[in-house]
């Protein structure tokens, strides 16, 4: 079990390296070559242009260069490839030549540990349905028992089951986490687009009011006004998150013509001085939505934009991580002279590598969350309905109590709080499954909580009012008795 945190700047990482190893070059030209680099990706090269700096200035040999600043590297995956790559040139071996094995095995490893580790997290999400079948049903168990036996401390159980709820959350969450870590679809750099930044900065706030507010709103109020009010605070988060949801959902139908797009233009750009000219050609035949960018990116060129800066500039304004990715390979393996040609069938298969993976993992959260809608409703469904039971229940054991020694001692009000926080804690959970299995983005994990949210808390209104009104129309006898009493 292995945690991966954000894999994707491993990945971007090995995909450039190998770019840059298209040429042979002795490990000194090819670590300067490296430190050259400049944007987004210079940024997560920066360990190699640490251990470029020791190497040259400080007389370190240039494996133990590379060893000492991989302790430094917080990415668990970029710190394993800098530490490895450190022992390898200690060997003997050339960086190029250990880059070119390296990115295949990462590949193929890769590939293997992805698929391992979707078939733990779908294990886990099965288990979590169940878990909240069961915890649902032992609160209905459990409170009809302490209506009836007076020697069952309903409260006490009722805050096991909730307790158990909460670390058999905690427990799912973490384990997905960690066969998973986190991932994103959605470009944050500073061409993306405003409102779609804005969101993904400001959705885990948004988050943690929204649960810590829904919390607030079940303890302090009356259940079925908490419960509104909760169905309110998903239905605002649903509309924060949905706004940028809506932009995001042309992402994947881009990403899947970008290969191909970029493979083409790497191709064309070597027979080409002038890149206007490469990108006339490449954009003859492609889907629409590629050829405005490309037509774009030509005028940017036309009005004197240099290269780089024009396709930076186009490709991540799509607000696609894979494009801003791809075009940042790209732009700065030609600005070091790399043939593109070269970096071309690397950025084709990086590409294709991350296409398949998401393709995998949506087909995996898909199924979860099939599962985890239907599964949240119907408890909260079950539990609206336990709680009327239970409420008509006490009435009538009040108007019966000096005939029949029935006294349950669980307060009413305890037990709506518990199952109210239980449908918080329980739609919180499977939305951090969904976002974690999809790895989408943070909008779409306040889209998940705050649909689950107003979804369940509307249908545990729903029958608790709709419950209560149908059997107190059934026994309108009961206020007639009221009265004799």
């Amino acid at each position: 079990m292995r945690v991966r945190g954000r894999s994707s700047d491993a990945e971007l990482m090995m995909a450039y390296l190998r770019a840059l190893a298209t040429e042979e070059l002795d490990d000194l030209t090819y670590l300067e070559l490296v430190s050259s680099t400049s944007g987004q990706i210079g940024e997560v090269l920066k360990p190699l242009a640490q251990a470029r700096d020791l190497f040259r200035n400080w007389g370190f040999g240039l494996g133990k260069a590379l060893r000492s600043v991989a302790s430094t590297v917080v990415n668990p995956r970029v710190r394993g490839l800098v530490e490895r790559m450190g022992k390898a040139v200690e060997a003997g071996m050339r960086s190029v030549a250990y880059v070119r094995m390296e990115y295949e095995r990462m590949r193929d490893i890769g590939r293997k540990e992805m698929e391992s580790a979707l078939d733990h997290a779908r294990t886990l999400g099965d288990l979590y349905m169940t878990l909240i079948s069961t915890f649902t049903f032992l609160i209905a168990a459990f409170v009809i028992a302490s209506s009836t036996f007076s020697g069952i401390s309903g409260s006490t159980v009722l805050l096991f089951v909730l307790a158990g709820i909460g670390g058999s959350s905690l427990f799912v969450t973490f384990l997905t986490w960690r066969y998973l870590g986190t991932d994103t679809m959605v470009s944050t750099g500073p061409f993306a687009p405003y409102w779609m930044r804005f969101v993904e900065e400001t959705a885990p706030m948004a988050l943690v009011a929204s649960v810590a507010a829904s919390l607030l709103s079940v303890l302090l109020l009356d259940p079925r006004t908490g419960s509104l009010l909760s169905a309110g605070i998903g239905a605002a988060l649903t509309a924060f998150a949905a706004s940028s949801w809506i932009k995001s959902r042309r992402i994947p139908a881009l990403d899947a013509e970008l290969p191909i797009v970029f493979r083409a233009l790497s191709e064309v750009m070597a027979h080409f001085k002038d890149p206007k000219d490469a990108i006339g050609v490449v954009s003859e035949g492609q889907p629409k939505t590629i050829r405005r960018l490309l037509e774009k990116v030509s005028a940017l060129l036309r009005a004197g934009v240099e290269l780089g800066t024009a396709m930076r500039s186009v490709f991540s304004s799509t607000g696609s991580r894979l494009a801003s990715d791809a075009s940042e390979i790209l732009v700065e393996g030609m600005r070091l002279g790399v043939p593109s040609h070269g970096i071309g069938n690397v950025v084709y298969l990086y590409l294709n590598d991350r296409l398949s993976m998401r393709k995998k993992r949506s087909q995996v959260a898909g199924y979860i969350k099939g599962v985890a809608y239907p599964s949240v409703g119907t408890s909260a469904a079950i539990m609206g309905v336990v709680g009327s039971l239970y409420g008509l229940l006490l009435n009538a054991i009040t108007m019966v109590r000096q005939f029949l020694p029935l006294s349950p001692d669980l307060p009413l009000g305890l037990m709506w709080r518990v199952m109210l926080v239980a449908i918080v804690v329980m739609s919180l959970t499977c939305a951090l499954l969904v976002y974690l299995i999809e790895g989408s983005s943070r909008a779409h994990l306040a889209l998940y909580f705050g649909s689950m949210l107003l979804a369940s808390s509307a249908v545990f209104y729903m029958t608790s009012t709709g419950t209560t009104a149908l059997l107190e129309s059934l026994t309108s006898h009961l206020s007639r008795l009221r009265s004799m009493w």
